[in-house]
């Protein structure tokens, strides 16, 4: 049989060495599907849970979309989670300054972790839609 892939992946065991974290994108993705949508006290619930569940880092949403989900969104990093807390934005500058707009004081968190998608399609990468 040819190889096509370049061989199978090394394996690794999992040991005190290996650090596996969970990113957990219900807060957002879980909206995408047809006829969802969360309160603000709702996502706040269901972050604690993931919270407590051991989740490393937690999607709350995505800032650049509106009031009320940037309100959610800094509803979710205010509850002091051991979870980092994020937003899901686009590449450009006023998305990123919305998300960054989400950071609450009270978590004395300073560096906020931003997972961002670029685009090379003109359209998206200057923020029309």
């Amino acid at each position: 049989m040819i190889d096509l892939f370049g061989g199978s992946p090394e394996s690794h065991t999992l040991d005190d060495d290996f650090d596996v974290q969970f990113l957990d994108t219900t807060l957002r993705d879980g909206e995408q599907a047809p006829g969802v949508s969360l309160t603000p006290a709702e996502k706040a619930r269901i972050a604690r849970q993931l919270d407590s569940a051991g989740v490393d880092v937690i999607e709350a949403g995505s800032a650049c979309t509106g009031a009320g989900e940037r309100e959610a969104i800094r509803r979710v990093t205010s509850l002091d989670l051991s979870a980092t807390v994020t937003s899901f934005c686009r590449g450009i500058r006023h998305d990123i300054d919305q998300a960054l707009s989400c950071s609450t004081p009270a978590t004395g968190r300073t560096s906020p972790r931003l997972p961002s998608w670029w685009s090379t399609r003109p359209t998206t990468a200057s923020g029309s839609r």
